[in-house]
């Protein structure tokens, strides 16, 4: 779930600005979190999406001003 929320995340970011710094982020990261989703703790994982979503916000919200 927390997977599929990212995914959609970071897809209405690309539509909204395409050179924000969450995107870039989330192309580098997101290979590394598919590859902890396998050996963490479920609970660590959802910390780590909550993380990448809050940064996305606050890039989106900075690039529509």
């Amino acid at each position: 779930m927390e997977l599929w929320h990212a995914i959609v995340a970071s897809i209405i970011l690309l539509a909204i600005n395409p050179s924000t710094l969450a995107v870039v982020l989330l192309k580098r990261i997101f290979p590394v979190t598919l590859l902890i989703f396998f050996i963490l703790p479920h609970f660590e994982v959802l910390i780590l999406f909550i993380i990448l979503d809050v940064l996305e916000l606050f890039c989106a919200l900075y690039s529509l001003l």
